[in-house]
């Protein structure tokens, strides 16, 4: 039986059985992408979302994962589908 504790959080993370990488990997990776291509104005999320998908994230839950970080502060656009990391 597959084991669906995330062990960054210690929660359990139903995601690891639908998709294979619990939700704060998911978002880790995300936020490593963003780093990577970082621009003074931001990155396009279509290509943080081609990126995401490359390493096995939908769209749908990149795009999850980008509000949810966002709201979180993690983040922030500085235009239009763009995203920066607040450092």
């Amino acid at each position: 039986m597959k084991d669906i504790n995330d062990m960054e959080t210690k929660n359990i993370d139903l995601s690891i059985i639908y998709i294979g990488k619990p939700r704060s990997q998911r978002e880790r990776i995300i936020l490593n992408i963003l780093r990577e291509k970082d621009r003074v104005y931001g990155v396009p999320k279509i290509e943080i979302i081609e990126a995401a998908n490359r390493m096995g994230i939908s769209p749908e839950k990149t795009e999850a994962a980008l509000e949810k970080l966002k709201k979180e502060g993690k983040l922030y656009t500085p235009s239009f589908d763009k995203y920066r990391v607040v450092e």
